[in-house]
């Protein structure tokens, strides 16, 4: 399995609507006649469905960033990576206050797990419906039905929320962390689990704790009876005891916080500052992340490393293999084997 590390990038944005400043914008720039206005039922209606009501819109988008060192062959191309390919699940809490407002605080999207895979060709499955660029979440989402670029969540309010978003990364394969007992001894805090038994392996050997007779057995010193309290072990059993006794878990996820504020500022930023404080150190203001005046915010960005499979070698190898296989037969005939043209045709097609 061929492994490559790329860098995700997180966008993070909110827009909102019918604020107050919003609607003091509208009224100056257009009058409108009372009796166009529309009479009680029309207004009721529009409470009803929330026509009106100040509200905002946070959008969490990723994408892939492209790699300098990655090929761009004309026969095996890469297959595009939704944002939802690189997600087991993502988290939003806002805080706010419940008995204000009626919507749940905590929203929960979940991947579908066929979604963050693919076949022996590195092609990833194609969904029934046609797919967007993002999904809105409710209270609790399903499993993801196609795999999406973003998601957005929508809320009523006017007050500024502080928003926790909790993403879990699809690495492949998974990451673990390493119980700092025994990551103080092996120098590994978080790894995959090939990299961190080959790196206790290591320390076994540099460490000359292999029995002379029975290299299977492992005599452990003193750092390492402290975490395991046997005096020997098998190395077989080592990574079983590993996950028994805690010393291998899942990776923590990534945490992020927004503040998203609703209040217009002359131009948007990542994050308001105020640099009138005579200091000359910039403080940020209160309220959270401004918007423009078309009620939109400048985007936050972070950069996160991913573990993954290197889809264009895998694809390129499985395009190799099948072109390898002779061709079905049928009962009594016969077929003769590929000659090297064909092996030659290949590998000019990758010289390409």
């Amino acid at each position: 399995m061929e492994q490559t590390r790329r860098t995700l990038r997180i966008f993070l944005s909110h827009t909102v609507r019918n604020q107050a400043w919003q609607k003091s914008a509208e009224d100056d720039d257009s009058q409108v006649p009372n009796e166009e206005a529309g009479d009680g039922e029309e207004a009721k209606a529009a409470m009803e469905t929330a026509q009106g009501v100040p509200s905002w819109t946070f959008k969490l988008e990723g994408k892939l960033l492209d790699s300098d060192a990655a090929p761009t062959p004309k026969r095996w191309p890469t297959p595009e990576r939704k944002f939802s390919h690189m997600l087991k699940g993502v988290s939003i809490e806002m805080d706010r206050d419940p008995n204000v407002y009626a919507d749940t605080n905590h929203v929960q999207w979940t991947s579908n797990p066929q979604w963050n895979n693919y076949n022996n060709l590195g092609q990833f499955p194609t969904g029934p419906n046609p797919v967007s660029t993002t999904e809105t979440a409710p209270p609790s989402l399903p499993a993801g039905t196609v795999p999406v670029d973003g998601l957005t969540v929508t809320r009523l309010g006017d007050a500024p929320t502080a928003l926790r978003l909790t993403l879990h990364l699809n690495h492949t394969p998974d990451r673990l962390k390493v119980s700092p007992q025994l990551a103080s001894i092996i120098s590994v805090y978080e790894d995959t689990k090939p990299n961190i038994l080959g790196a206790f392996w290591h320390y076994v050997k540099a460490n000359g704790l292999q029995d002379k007779n029975d290299r299977k057995l492992i005599r452990l010193d003193e750092r390492l009876r402290g975490v395991f309290k046997y005096e020997t072990l098998n190395f077989q059993d080592i990574p079983a005891l590993l996950i028994s006794g805690q010393h291998m878990a899942p990776a923590d996820p990534i945490v992020l916080r927004y503040e998203l504020g609703t209040h217009c500022i002359e131009t948007a930023t990542g994050g308001d500052v105020d640099m009138t404080s005579g200091t000359g150190v910039a403080a940020p203001l209160p309220g959270g992340i401004g918007v423009d005046k078309n009620g939109e915010s400048a985007i936050t960005a972070y950069d996160l490393s991913l573990d993954m499979d290197d889809l264009w070698m895998r694809s390129k190898a499985a395009d190799i293999i099948m072109n390898m296989q002779p061709d079905s037969m049928s009962h009594g005939s016969t077929s003769t084997a590929p000659n090297s043209g064909s092996f030659v045709a290949i590998q000019k097609a990758d010289d390409e």
